[in-house]
């Protein structure tokens, strides 16, 4: 049987390695960066986009010569 006090500091050690992880949707994005839009697994799709407005939880970004606001979580910088 699992021992709760191990159990929870191993718990607590995966807590602060999420909090200090940094995600790539995490990057501060800026009007004219481009990014890629992940799919719902988070893999690139190959479609790239230019950021035109970004907020705290969501980016509008140009596809198509539309404007559209998608998630944070749906776009990653592109270097």
């Amino acid at each position: 049987m699992l021992n709760p006090r191990k159990s929870s500091s191993a718990i607590d050690r995966v807590r602060q390695q999420i909090q200090h992880t940094r995600r790539p949707s995490d990057a501060p994005l800026v009007p004219g960066d481009r990014v890629m839009v992940l799919d719902m697994c988070g893999r690139a799709t190959g479609i790239q986009c230019i950021v035109q407005n970004a907020e705290a939880h969501s980016v509008g970004v140009i596809w198509g010569g539309d404007t559209i606001l998608v998630g944070r979580s749906w776009v990653k910088k592109v270097n």
